[in-house]
C-alpha cells in the first residue's frame, strides 16, 4: 500500500455534514488526525446514505453492539466544528471501501478520488475506532432524515410544488408495492 497518496493513520475527527437547504444540499466528510492534517471529501447524498448502511452492516458483522431502534426518528445532526485551516487534501469521492484491520481492531476507510483510477491504490486511507464509526452512522441518519419529504407512492423527493407520480393510480402505496405490510 505504498502508493496511497494520503495515509491519515488513525483519525481523531470524523464527521459528516450537509451544506445548504434540503433539495439543494451538498455533502461532505471531514477527517482529521493527530498530525493536524485535515481531509474534506465531497460525497453525493446516495453515497453518504449507502456509507451509513455499510457502516451499520460492518459493525453488526464485527460483533455485539448497541442496536439501532428502528421505531425512533434519527436525531437532527449537530453542527460540525469549523475548519480552522485549509484542508491538507480535498476531493470528490468516486468510490469508497470499508474494511477491518483485525490486528489493530480498527475499521478501515479507503476513498478514491472521482478523477483517479478506481482499480488503483486509494487516494486516502484511514483507520477509525468502532465508536467513531457508530457516531458517524448516527450522524448520517440525522442528515439524511432532514432532507425533503418523500412521496408515499413513488418515494421521490417532494419539492412543495406539483408532483408527477407515475404510480398515482390510487391503488397501492409505495410500502405495499415493496411488500412492506
Amino acid at each position: 500500500m505504498d502508493d496511497i497518496r494520503y495515509d491519515f493513520a488513525t483519525v481523531n475527527r470524523l464527521e459528516a455534514e450537509a451544506i445548504g437547504r434540503p433539495g439543494q444540499r451538498t455533502f461532505r466528510l471531514i477527517l482529521g488526525n493527530e498530525r493536524g492534517e485535515t481531509a474534506v471529501l465531497w460525497i453525493e447524498k446516495e453515497q453518504v446514505q449507502a456509507l451509513g448502511d455499510a457502516i451499520d452492516r460492518l459493525l453488526a458483522h464485527l460483533g455485539p453492539r448497541r442496536l439501532k431502534r428502528l421505531d425512533l426518528a434519527p436525531r437532527p445532526p449537530e453542527p460540525v466544528g469549523p475548519l480552522l485551516d485549509a484542508p491538507t487534501v480535498e476531493f470528490k469521492i468516486g468510490t469508497l471501501a470499508l474494511g477491518y484491520e483485525a490486528e489493530q481492531r480498527l475499521c478501515l476507510l479507503q476513498a478514491h478520488d472521482i478523477e483517479g483510477d478506481p482499480e488503483g491504490p486509494p487516494t486516502l486511507r484511514c483507520l477509525i475506532r468502532q465508536g467513531q464509526f457508530r457516531r458517524l452512522s448516527e450522524q448520517i441518519s440525522g442528515i439524511v432524515s432532514t432532507g425533503r419529504p418523500r412521496c408515499t407512492m413513488c418515494g421521490q423527493p417532494l419539492s412543495g410544488g406539483p408532483h408527477f407520480c407515475p404510480p398515482s393510480n390510487g391503488h397501492l402505496t409505495r410500502a405495499e408495492r415493496l411488500g412492506d405490510d
